[in-house]
């Protein structure tokens, strides 16, 4: 939701959101349910210290994806076959 604010421009409601959503991942470890939590923890916050430096217009191409662990694309590839 954090970049969705950020793509129209919305600094203020981006940074609210992507602390909200760090606030929200602390509890998981560094892999949840085929997701890398960790990785997704350490672009947030990497993100809210460049939008410290910004007024918030970001190239839509920059924005991150999320990331799925190896394990669970294999586990996905071996249940397709």
């Amino acid at each position: 939701m954090g970049f969705l604010h950020l793509q129209r421009r919305n600094k203020r409601g981006a940074v609210a959101k992507l602390r909200e959503g760090l606030d929200t991942l602390e509890p998981f470890g560094p892999q949840f349910m085929g997701v890398e939590v960790g990785d997704l923890r350490s672009e947030a916050r990497t993100w809210l210290e460049k939008l410290k430096d910004t007024r918030g217009l970001v190239p839509a191409e920059s924005l991150p994806r999320i990331n799925l662990s190896k394990s669970f694309t294999e586990t996905a590839t071996d249940a397709e076959t």
